[in-house]
């Protein structure tokens, strides 16, 4: 139960770093609906984040690493061949 536990909020930190990328990219070209899109889904990942590690303060290490990740993969694949 623990371990899916900090598996949940780690993935869905990932996810919710990826959003934001994608958030931010989509707010920059101008594309409303998408970027509004984005941001409801950051916001109920973020909540669900949230209430998690405010009963088990530990899940933000999995959390933590979920994020770094997340902004990794997007930041790697977008320049990917540029080095």
């Amino acid at each position: 139960m623990i371990a899916a536990k900090a598996l949940s909020v780690f993935l869905t930190a990932f996810v919710l770093d990826v959003f934001w990328a994608l958030y931010i990219r989509r707010t920059a070209e101008g594309r409303a609906e998408q970027a509004g899109l984005y941001a409801a889904a950051l916001m109920l990942l973020g909540a669900y984040n949230t209430m998690s590690f405010m009963s088990q303060p530990w899940l933000l290490a999995p959390i933590a690493a979920g994020a770094w990740l997340g902004t990794y993969t997007v930041v790697r694949f977008e320049h990917r061949g540029g080095k």
